[in-house]
């Protein structure tokens, strides 16, 4: 068995490489490599396996053709393929554990973390074929003047009243293994979930909105809304007050992406909140 730092690290590299090489073809070579790697070690399942391919296939037409007879079609069939991972649907295939019940603090309760394949795969795809990724300096002076507010909002909006409600308690910590954290977080889930909500959901729904029922005005709204709607209903697994707190969050991090109009502010304001909560606070929550 391979080790977990290893394949965290591999996977990660393929997100990373989006923003060091400005060839887009080595993320999407190492992501479609380490799907069929996985598989072979028994983490990726058939299913899941043919969802990767198709998925990329999927976005490689629809990157590629002008027809709006088969960009609609491959739109829809991009998104359902995306939001497979989020649900049950896959159950078949298992995440990579990274933390098993692992303990921060004395006073948090146990947290449970796994590289989620398809989901982290199929996002650094879909960021290689579709988003323009931002390196110049002038784009990232633009990026943290944007992010900077919402984070420092949103982070009080969110945590605020957990807080004060005792879900979470003051813990100021930095463990040894934070890198495995940061790492998963950031450049998996964070990336994931932005360019699919964000990047790619809230893009098209406000393009739709705007140009085939003629809203220009409302567009920018009812795209925010109905993504974060969406966004905080793929959180279900983890009970209704989470369902809340991401439909508050994906408010946060879709404005973000709007006002910036970079998907990097989005994902710069959901990894700071989640990296301040945890080094701050009880990880995932309070629990004596």
């Amino acid at each position: 068995m391979f080790p977990k730092e290893l394949l965290l690290a591999v996977i990660c590299s393929a997100s990373l490489s989006l923003w060091i090489f400005n060839k887009k073809e080595i993320a999407i070579i190492i992501a479609i490599s380490f799907s069929f790697f996985t598989f072979f070690l028994g983490f990726v399942s058939y299913p899941s396996l043919l969802l990767i391919v198709l998925f990329s296939l999927g976005c490689y037409y629809y990157k590629n053709t002008k027809n709006v007879f088969y960009r609609f079609p491959l739109s829809i069939l991009i998104l359902i393929f995306s939001l497979l991972p989020f649900t049950t649907l896959l159950q078949s295939s298992q995440q990579v554990p990274i933390f098993s019940g692992e303990r921060f603090s004395s006073i948090s309760a146990p947290f449970w973390m796994g590289i989620n394949i398809e989901k982290g795969v199929c996002g650094i795809i879909l960021a290689a074929f579709l988003l323009n990724i931002s390196r110049s300096f002038s784009n990232w002076i633009k990026i943290f003047k944007e992010f900077i507010p919402v984070y420092i909002i949103l982070t009080v909006v969110l945590l605020l009243p957990a807080y004060l409600t005792n879900f979470i308690k003051y813990d100021f910590k930095l463990p040894e293994n934070m890198y495995l954290f940061i790492a998963n977080n950031l450049l998996l889930t964070c990336v994931a979930e932005e360019v699919i909500f964000r990047g790619f959901l809230q893009k098209n729904l406000n393009n739709i909105f705007a140009k085939n029922f003629k809203m220009s005005k409302a567009a920018p709204l009812l795209s925010l809304l109905l993504t974060a709607i969406l966004f905080g209903l793929f959180h279900y697994k983890s009970g209704i007050l989470m369902i809340v707190f991401a439909f508050l969050a994906g408010i946060g991090y879709g404005y973000a992406f709007q006002k910036s109009e970079k998907i990097e502010s989005a994902i710069l304001v959901h990894f700071g909140v989640n990296i301040t909560h945890f080094i701050f606070f009880t990880y995932p929550f309070y629990k004596a």
